[in-house]
């Protein structure tokens, strides 16, 4: 029988740590073919054929990103876009962060938020620490964020940024809130860079520290209108409640989506089984667990916004659902002839009153001096004679409030 002849043995990259430990070690034949690399991180994805795909490639068994590697050949150390292609011995060095309080160091938030990714990605291997500011007011990943630049957000997340760092901003919801990374990139509507830090395990949700509460990206980009952000976090399974069921001041996302007018948002949220009937406060947005609080209703109500209340309504949403008012008195108060006509005809009570005051769809509309509203009422048969609970009609209020026409109708009708 004939004997095989023996295979010589592969040639061999071999990285070796400090220690004199050998780390990995890579067939040089099949570098090109991938089969040892294991990177995991978004478009980084590929070939070990540089030294640069090798140190991402190294990341997970040494545990430091790319930019704090360095790679030595007979004590010379290789750049990063060196080709692997012959067997080697190298030696890897892991450095500590540079000190970033040098003034020639250059600014890497504003690198960041210039879109300077080169520069971004030579700071970082000096190594710069992505998460330190020293005079720089804004974390860089946040900046980068911002603007959408959704190259750097992959370099600093790869150099293992905060992708939770925040920033206390007086906007969207709360003067007193934070908005983190990805509430930022959702409220500008940047679709990829909210799925890059998603990918990264960015938190939608941050827990209450004091006084001190979190935006959430659903909420920011359901106020801000942008349908395909919202769409990609309802995918995520995100509580379609959040700000409810976690106990941060603001209002839920639907409340934002309705009060702004967006509607496509809002028949999205709503067919994602967001709550119809989710409570806020007046003004401050600070949610109310009771009754005292505007329902998107309400806020659609006030706004004389119709497509929204058929919509609501035909989510099951309370037509009489005491909060401020009902948003029967909501509609009538602000003098929204159609909306009334809506309400009324989904069977909404025509004499329901906040409990304080006591004061009916009728009373509300004279009071404002909406004569078409206050006809509209009468011929529904509201009571003409129903007084608030300082003993007050709405031919009272009408007459003191100086609205001539309403008086007279109010009057004519039998008052």
């Amino acid at each position: 029988m004939t004997k095989r002849p023996l295979e010589p043995p592969p040639e061999l990259l071999r990285v070796w740590k400090a220690s004199g430990e050998e780390m990995a070690s890579l067939p040089v034949e099949q570098l090109s073919l991938g089969r040892f690399l294991k990177i995991s991180f978004g478009q980084n994805s590929g070939r070990v054929s540089d030294v640069k795909a090798l140190k991402r490639y190294l990341e997970p068994l040494c545990g430091t990103p790319r930019f704090r590697q360095r790679l030595l050949n007979d004590g010379v150390m290789l750049d990063d876009g060196a080709v692997l292609n012959s067997p080697l011995d190298l030696q890897l060095v892991l450095l500590r962060f540079s000190d970033a309080s040098d003034r020639m160091d250059t600014n890497l938030s504003k690198a960041a938020e210039e879109g300077m990714e080169a520069l971004v990605e030579e700071i970082l291997g000096r190594p710069r620490d992505p998460d330190f500011l020293g005079s720089e007011t804004l974390p860089a990943l946040w900046v980068a964020s911002q603007r959408g630049h959704d190259g750097i957000v992959r370099l600093l997340l790869e150099a293992k940024a905060n992708k939770d760092a925040s920033h206390c901003r007086r906007q969207i919801t709360q003067p007193n809130s934070r908005t983190t990374c990805i509430a930022v990139a959702a409220e500008r509507g940047f679709v990829d860079v909210v799925r890059l830090l998603l990918d990264a395990g960015a938190r939608q949700a941050l827990p209450r520290e004091g006084t001190t509460v979190y935006d959430t990206p659903l909420a920011t980009a359901a106020a801000a209108g942008h349908l395909d952000t919202v769409r990609l976090l309802l995918e995520t399974g995100v509580d379609k409640d959040m700000l409810a069921n976690t106990n941060f001041k603001g209002r839920a996302p639907l409340a934002w989506a309705v009060q702004e007018g967006h509607l496509d948002i809002a028949q999205l949220l709503l067919d994602a089984e967001a709550d119809a009937n989710q409570t806020c406060a007046l003004g401050s947005g600070v949610l109310l667990r009771g009754t005292l609080g505007r329902t998107p209703l309400v806020w659609s109500c006030e706004e004389g916004r119709d497509e929204q209340v058929r919509l609501l309504l035909g989510s099951g949403a309370d037509k009489d659902r005491r909060g401020p008012c009902t948003p029967l008195g909501a509609a009538a108060r602000r003098g929204h002839l159609s909306v009334v006509r809506l309400l009324l005809e989904a069977g909404a009570n025509i004499e329901a009153s906040h409990p304080n005051d006591g004061r009916a769809p009728l009373w509300l509309a004279a009071a404002e001096g909406h004569y078409d509203v206050v006809q509209f009422l009468l011929r529904a048969r509201a009571d003409k004679e129903r007084t608030d609970r300082s003993g007050f009609s709405p031919y009272w209020i009408a007459s003191n409030k100086n609205f001539p026409e309403v008086r007279k109708l109010l009057f004519f009708r039998g008052v």
